[in-house]
């Protein structure tokens, strides 16, 4: 057992490490990108950034360190002591404020075992929880569409999987076990470095055809000469802030799989089911999130338009 928690200090370590480098190389290029603009913008962004993505890890690791411990249930355990632990358990649950403020009412379901208890009062939670979810892939679905910056998108998406994991963990209202905290910020490290990596792709490649089609298709786009550079423009901004929403999703159904668990399940059938869940959910975050960019790449071009015809029309000089 202290051989297992050595070695998985070890990976945490090096994933910590990892995650560190990766961001510090985020905030260089970052830096490098807007010093061609000024050296003063860029050193102001960065040093901004900087202090609001500490003062979110402190802010996080101080309320943290707040919440009561979650129950553990011991190796080896056996009928009693799991009866004992679904017992705890659940007294725990009774007193969790969330439920409380959603007016979760314990008397309708006196009937059902405890573990049946258990288990609703937890999809309450994750149904609850689910809205801060969506709403963040939202934000980081039209940040990342829109910015088209690889730096700035990667500091985005990882201070806002940041601020979500920690509402979620206070929806629960438990401090995880060390082992659940692992798992939830090597998803998020894993999310940051491996953005464009993702396997699951091809999910939301189906979703999008139809989508963009719908969107971009029938436009008024499609009648302007040389509007196919801009059509493929608008498509791969979709892509880029979908393949971010859904990471942003998968993560925050991967949180709140692990901490509204009774039993350890395995890793690998939560992340393809959080993946699948995702998914479904991203669909309306695309079609939602694209009118929005669509309508800032038409004011865009809008702007530009005009500006350059001022700038060659003769007449306005005078």
């Amino acid at each position: 057992m202290n051989n297992w928690r050595h070695w998985l200090k070890v990976i945490a370590s090096a994933f910590l490490i990892l995650t560190i480098i990766f961001i510090f190389n985020q905030f260089m290029q970052l830096y490098r990108n807007l010093a061609y603009i000024h050296p003063l913008l860029a050193i102001c962004v960065v040093v901004v950034l900087g202090l609001i993505l500490g003062y979110f890890i402190f802010v996080t690791i101080r309320e943290l360190m707040k919440l009561p411990k979650e129950i553990e249930l011991a190796d080896g355990a056996g009928p009693e002591e799991y009866e004992q632990y679904v017992k705890d358990s659940l007294t725990k649950l009774r007193k969790n404020p969330t439920l409380k403020g959603l007016n979760f009412e314990w008397d309708d379901y006196q009937a059902l075992t405890e573990e049946e208890q258990i288990k609703i009062a937890h999809q309450k939670l994750k149904d609850h929880g689910l809205i801060n979810v969506k709403k963040q892939a939202q934000m980081v679905f039209l940040t990342t569409a829109i910015s088209q910056n690889g730096s700035l998108d990667a500091i985005t998406v990882l201070v806002a999987l940041m601020k979500m994991v920690w509402q979620l963990i206070k929806v629960y209202d438990t401090r995880p076990s060390f082992g659940k905290i692992i798992s939830i910020y090597t998803n998020v490290a894993m999310t940051i470095l491996m953005t464009r990596g993702i396997e699951d792709l091809d999910l939301i490649e189906a979703q999008m055809e139809p989508l963009i089609s719908s969107i971009l298709g029938g436009s008024l786009l499609s009648m302007i000469p040389g509007s196919v550079s801009i059509t493929n423009l608008l498509a791969n901004s979709i892509l880029e802030g979908s393949i971010n929403a859904l990471l942003t999703l998968r993560v925050g159904i991967i949180t709140m799989d692990y901490l509204g668990s009774l039993k350890d399940a395995d890793n690998q059938v939560i992340k393809r089911s959080a993946t699948i869940e995702g998914t479904k959910l991203l669909a309306q975050i695309i079609k939602d999130g694209s009118i929005n960019v669509v309508q800032a790449m038409v004011k865009s071009v809008k702007k530009s338009g005009l500006e350059n015809s001022k700038k060659w029309n003769p007449f306005t000089k005078f």
